[in-house]
């Protein structure tokens, strides 16, 4: 009986210095993005990176929203700038408002402001008309869209005509895609108009 009682007595002794240790002592919020891992990935407050299979924390400053690929390395971007560095420690230094893709490159791709096309491999500026977004592919030349349309030109130097509050995507045509109004389709190839209901 006496052995039951001090056995009794030992495990609660244990259980209470067990329970009085901090197990979440320097944890920090995570935003991770865990690809066929349960690992858990600390990441310091305000930083959103794509943590692919590691579990280092990516600390970035304040305001940049980089994705850090395989790497611990931070990526110190100007405030307001928002590139992609792919596997490099390099700064991307970028005007306010400017908003591209430098792929593999350590250049600054100087844009005019509320421009915002992908630069892939080229260190040429696009210049592009105010509230246009087009994506430049390969190409040095400017494409030309009406004020609030938002295509995708791939490869060509056609300026894609579309009426207001409209977003597809016009692959290879020169065609203007008319859309209703809330509608978010993806024109492939067609003039066809695909009026999707409010806001789906």
């Amino acid at each position: 009986m006496a052995r039951i009682f001090i056995s009794v007595f030992i495990l609660l002794a244990t259980s209470s210095i067990i329970n009085a240790i901090p197990l979440s002592q320097g944890k920090t919020a995570s935003y991770p993005i865990a690809e066929g891992k349960t690992d858990s990935y600390p990441i310091a407050e305000r930083s959103y990176p794509i943590a692919e299979g590691k579990t280092d924390s990516y600390p970035i400053a304040e305001r940049s929203y980089p994705i850090a690929e395989g790497k611990t390395d931070s990526y110190p971007i100007a405030e307001r700038s928002y590139p992609i560095a792919e596997g490099k420690t390099d700064s991307y230094p970028i005007a306010e408002r400017s908003y591209p893709i430098a792929e593999g490159k350590t250049d600054s791709y100087p844009i005019a402001e509320r421009s915002y096309p992908i630069a892939e491999g080229k260190t040429d500026s696009y210049p592009i008309a105010e509230r246009s977004y087009p994506i430049a592919e390969g190409k040095t030349d400017s494409y030309p869209i009406a004020e609030r349309s938002y295509p995708i030109a791939e490869g060509k130097t056609d300026s894609y005509p579309i009426a207001e509050r409209s977003y597809p995507i016009a692959e290879g045509k020169t065609d203007s895609y008319p859309i209703a109004e809330r509608s978010y389709p993806i024109a492939e190839g067609k003039t066809d108009s695909y009026p999707i209901a409010g806001r789906k």
